[in-house]
């Protein structure tokens, strides 16, 4: 894994920062890591092994950046030959929405917004 990552390290100019592979079982496109820099700030990688699926998550990051709190993208890595797509993006604080998050007075504010994923962000991180 080491390997694997220096290459990304490298080509990102983190070389300096730490890599820790984030398991999640909606990660089904991407290998995410948390990226920590010397001075505490912290990344999220995503790199994807299939083009298509890179070109997916840099449109739609793109897309709901205008109306969606989403991860600002800080640099990319286009696929290759001999490299796979790679997205370096800003760590939003909070946790990832669980089964166990979906109360019926969350279903109910965000069934009665009138923009309901703006609504469902700020339930799920106040």
């Amino acid at each position: 894994m080491d390997n694997f990552i220096s290459i990304y390290q490298h080509r990102l100019a983190l070389q300096s920062a730490t890599f820790s592979r984030i398991d999640h079982e909606d990660a089904t496109v991407a290998i995410v890591y948390k990226v920590t820099q010397p001075n505490n700030t912290q990344l999220i990688l995503k790199i994807c092994s299939r083009p298509e699926d890179y070109r997916h998550e840099v449109y739609f990051l793109n897309h709901f950046s205008k109306s969606l709190p989403v991860p600002n993208i800080i640099q990319t890595i286009k696929p290759s030959a001999d490299i796979d797509g790679a997205i370096l993006m800003e760590c939003l604080p909070g946790s990832l929405l669980k089964i166990i998050d979906f109360t019926d007075a969350l279903a109910y504010e965000t069934g009665d917004s009138p923009q309901p994923s703006h609504r469902l962000w700020r339930s799920a991180t106040t």
